[in-house]
């Protein structure tokens, strides 16, 4: 059976295990009738794996509050709209709701694939399982979701503190 699968080249041969046990431990908190443990999860990832997940001081936060209640709602409900990176629990917020099963972190063809099955759709999206994938330094190359296998293109603008608000989109040139 093929599964929904995150394809991506590993790193190296250390990060792809962290990965990968940690994938496991995620899988078994995710199935767990007590409700999972996220202290655990986090006590697992080391402090560089930790640095990808955004952690903002109150200013900020209280910078990218204003950003947001600046931006025009046209802007903020649109894909022009940057967003700061993804933190830690909203990651695992994301993994607790998602309406899917982890099945497994396998290899095929020379490259890695964080397979998951789908109950039903929508299921939750695969943004999650891209930022775990990545914050153990691995490329992510593509993502069958259940639609078809498709490139993996980040096309989020990414949010920074020192971005000027209100936010206006640049203006896209027409091409002929």
């Amino acid at each position: 059976m093929k599964y929904c699968h995150v394809k991506f080249n590993a790193q190296d041969d250390e990060s792809l295990a962290r990965l990968t046990s940690f994938f496991e431990l995620l899988k078994k908190e995710k199935g767990s009738s007590k409700g999972p443990d996220e202290m655990k999860l986090s006590e697992f990832l080391s402090e560089s794996e930790k640095r990808h997940f955004w952690n903002p001081s109150n200013e900020e936060l209280k910078e990218w509050q204003n950003f947001w209640a600046e931006t025009a709602v046209e802007v903020r409900l649109s894909p022009k709209m940057p967003f700061p990176p993804w933190d830690l629990e909203s990651m695992y917020e994301a993994f607790w709701n998602g309406d899917y099963d982890l099945i497994s972190i396998t290899k095929e063809n020379g490259c890695h694939h964080l397979n998951f099955h789908p109950h039903d759709y929508p299921y939750g999206g695969t943004e999650s399982m891209v930022v775990l994938v990545s914050c153990f330094g691995h490329s992510v190359l593509g993502i069958e979701d259940g639609t078809g296998f498709s490139e993996y293109v980040d096309k989020k603008i990414k949010w920074a503190p020192g971005m000027k608000y209100p936010y206006v989109p640049p203006i896209e040139e027409n091409k002929k």
